[in-house]
Protein backbone atom coordinates (compact mmCIF):
# COMPACT_ATOMS: atom_id res chain seq x y z
CA UNK A 1 0.00 0.00 0.00
CA UNK A 2 2.57 2.52 0.67
CA UNK A 3 4.84 1.47 -2.53
CA UNK A 4 7.65 -1.10 -0.57
CA UNK A 5 7.76 -4.71 -0.10
CA UNK A 6 7.77 -6.19 3.56
CA UNK A 7 10.90 -8.14 2.65
CA UNK A 8 12.65 -5.01 2.26
CA UNK A 9 11.59 -3.36 5.11
CA UNK A 10 12.49 -6.31 7.20
CA UNK A 11 16.05 -6.46 5.30
CA UNK A 12 17.02 -2.82 5.97
CA UNK A 13 15.82 -3.19 9.88
CA UNK A 14 18.46 -6.08 10.11
CA UNK A 15 21.13 -4.28 8.16
CA UNK A 16 20.20 -0.99 10.59
CA UNK A 17 20.44 -3.62 14.04
CA UNK A 18 23.68 -5.12 12.51
CA UNK A 19 25.25 -1.90 13.00
CA UNK A 20 23.88 -1.16 16.00
CA UNK A 21 25.99 -4.20 17.44
CA UNK A 22 28.91 -2.52 16.23
CA UNK A 23 28.95 0.92 16.93
CA UNK A 24 28.77 3.05 20.22
CA UNK A 25 27.27 3.28 22.49
CA UNK A 26 25.56 -0.05 21.94
CA UNK A 27 28.21 -1.91 20.54
CA UNK A 28 28.08 -5.33 21.87
CA UNK A 29 30.61 -7.17 19.65
CA UNK A 30 32.94 -4.56 20.31
CA UNK A 31 32.53 -5.55 24.76
CA UNK A 32 31.73 -9.12 23.71
CA UNK A 33 35.54 -9.15 21.46
CA UNK A 34 36.90 -7.03 24.51
CA UNK A 35 36.33 -9.62 26.99
CA UNK A 36 37.29 -12.46 24.88
CA UNK A 37 41.03 -11.21 23.74
CA UNK A 38 43.73 -12.21 25.83
CA UNK A 39 44.53 -8.93 28.61
CA UNK A 40 47.73 -9.72 27.97
CA UNK A 41 47.76 -8.94 24.18
CA UNK A 42 47.14 -5.65 25.16
CA UNK A 43 44.29 -4.96 22.81
CA UNK A 44 42.21 -1.23 24.24
CA UNK A 45 38.91 -0.84 23.07
CA UNK A 46 40.19 1.78 20.63
CA UNK A 47 42.11 -0.60 19.07
CA UNK A 48 38.78 -2.83 18.16
CA UNK A 49 36.65 0.46 17.35
CA UNK A 50 39.28 1.27 14.66
CA UNK A 51 38.82 -2.59 13.61
CA UNK A 52 35.35 -2.24 12.67
CA UNK A 53 35.27 1.34 11.19
CA UNK A 54 35.69 -0.17 7.31
CA UNK A 55 33.05 -3.01 8.30
CA UNK A 56 30.24 -0.12 9.35
CA UNK A 57 31.54 1.87 6.43
CA UNK A 58 30.72 -1.66 4.25
CA UNK A 59 27.43 -2.10 6.07
CA UNK A 60 26.97 1.93 5.52
CA UNK A 61 27.51 1.05 1.79
CA UNK A 62 25.17 -1.53 1.57
CA UNK A 63 22.47 0.23 3.55
CA UNK A 64 22.96 2.87 0.72
CA UNK A 65 22.37 0.57 -2.71
CA UNK A 66 19.96 -1.14 -0.98
CA UNK A 67 17.81 1.89 -0.71
CA UNK A 68 18.34 2.75 -4.59
CA UNK A 69 18.15 -0.40 -5.48
CA UNK A 70 15.83 -1.74 -3.81
CA UNK A 71 15.93 -5.65 -5.60
CA UNK A 72 19.69 -6.27 -4.41
CA UNK A 73 17.79 -7.30 -0.74
CA UNK A 74 14.68 -8.52 -2.87
CA UNK A 75 16.32 -10.58 -5.15
CA UNK A 76 17.46 -13.38 -3.29
CA UNK A 77 14.13 -13.57 -1.17
CA UNK A 78 11.87 -13.51 -4.40
CA UNK A 79 13.63 -16.86 -6.04
CA UNK A 80 13.47 -19.23 -3.27
CA UNK A 81 9.51 -18.18 -3.16
CA UNK A 82 9.18 -19.31 -6.15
Amino acid sequence: MLGFEAIWLAIMFNMALQTSFMTPPYAQAIFFLKGAVNPQLGVTTGDIIRGVIPFITLIGVGVLLCVAFPEIATWLPSTMIK
